[in-house]
Formats: structure tokens, C-alpha cells, sequence
């Protein structure tokens, strides 16, 4: 599940851009990395990995709340690998301050790993 995946970010259902996810280890103990997603580039995502016989899931710990100090509004990130090949990076954010739980922004990537020869 390390290293890096070429591919195309969509938004809102819009046009598909170009787009690079990298997945690193981290020293955070057994299983961390660190995800960096080339449309948010300042941001790095940490998280630790999950699997099953078939597919990886990389759980985000620091779900991004993009207004300070605020529960109501969080950016959330859903990664998840299959056969080391091919990763699918779900983004959205969710505003919990009205009556009902709305998706304010919907992205997902998609991309292959890119092999190194």
C-alpha cells in the first residue's frame, strides 16, 4: 500500500483533474502513515492502516474540522486499497450545525500505483 498513485480527482460530480496521492510510513507506531493528497498539497493527512485478506483501508485520525474550534463542520477523509494496485480516496465535508447532517463537498480520487522500474 506505499508509495505513490497516479490519477483523477472529481468534485460535486464536475470535471476529472489530474491528480497524485502519496502514502508514506510514519513513526507513529505499527501500521502508521502519512497520505499526501496533491489538490489539498499544505495539508498532511496521518492515519494508520487497516486490512483484510483482499482490501487495505487507511483510517484517518485527524479528521479536519476547517473551522477552528468547530465540531459542527468536518472535512473527512475514506481511503481504501485494493490488491496494491489501485486506491480510491473519498473526501467530503459535512455541516452538522442545521436540524440534518448535510454533505457540503463531495471529491473522490481514483488511481493506480505507479511502478517504478
Amino acid at each position: 500500500y506505499l508509495g505513490t498513485y497516479a490519477g483523477f480527482t472529481t468534485c460535486n460530480s464536475g470535471a476529472a483533474t489530474i491528480d497524485t496521492v502519496i502514502v508514506t510510513p510514519a513513526n507513529r507506531g505499527i501500521l502508521s502513515v502519512d497520505v499526501y493528497f496533491k489538490s489539498i498539497y499544505s495539508k498532511v493527512l496521518e492515519g494508520y492502516v487497516r486490512s483484510n485478506e483482499s482490501t487495505y483501508s487507511i483510517i484517518i485520525t485527524n479528521n479536519d474540522s476547517s473551522k477552528a474550534g468547530s465540531i459542527d463542520y468536518l472535512r473527512v477523509f475514506d481511503i481504501t486499497l485494493q490488491s496494491d494496485k489501485s486506491l480510491k480516496l473519498h473526501q467530503y465535508e459535512r455541516d452538522y450545525t442545521l436540524a440534518v447532517d448535510t454533505v457540503q463537498n463531495s471529491c473522490q480520487f481514483v488511481g493506480t500505483k505507479v511502478v517504478k522500474k
